[in-house]
């Protein structure tokens, strides 16, 4: 994988990004305003700037990649916005974390912030997820 270095500073290349031993291969890999994502075989890994969008609290940054948080079922799938991620499980059930003030993460008017990866109980039977900068799309399998 090539991806941001391990410093906060940037540069004008990328360089390899190790995952932690034993995360397994990386399938799919997701990138937001400040983050990088990687899907192995069942987790997530995040590393970039940023605190819920990583399923951290407060203020954190990650250098290198860390699992994220996550309820439920095997990940298949895994989207991006500009400061939440989007995850499909293999049930077909959509999972958000990270920030939003625009209501994209699902959870409910006045959730603005979801540390770990959680299911949003009004939305079952999905068969992909894509997201966009402010807001999540999700295509159910009729």
């Amino acid at each position: 994988l090539l991806a941001h270095p391990a410093t906060l500073s940037r540069t004008d290349h990328p360089i390899a990004l190790e995952l932690p031993e034993g995360a397994g291969d990386p399938l799919q890999v997701g990138a937001s305003r400040s983050a990088t994502l990687v899907l192995t075989s069942s987790r997530v890994f995040a590393c970039g700037l940023g605190s819920a969008l990583l399923g951290t609290a407060g203020p954190n940054h990650r250098l290198l990649p860390m699992q994220l948080p996550q309820e439920g079922e095997k990940i298949v799938q895994i989207a991006c916005g500009a400061t939440f991620i989007v995850a499909l499980s293999a049930r077909g059930e959509v999972l958000t974390c990270g920030r939003s003030a625009e209501g994209a993460l699902g959870h409910g008017e006045g959730v603005t912030e979801v540390e770990a990866l959680r299911g949003i109980a009004s939305i079952c039977d999905v068969a992909a997820v894509a997201a966009g900068d402010d807001h999540a799309v999700a295509v159910d399998v009729n």
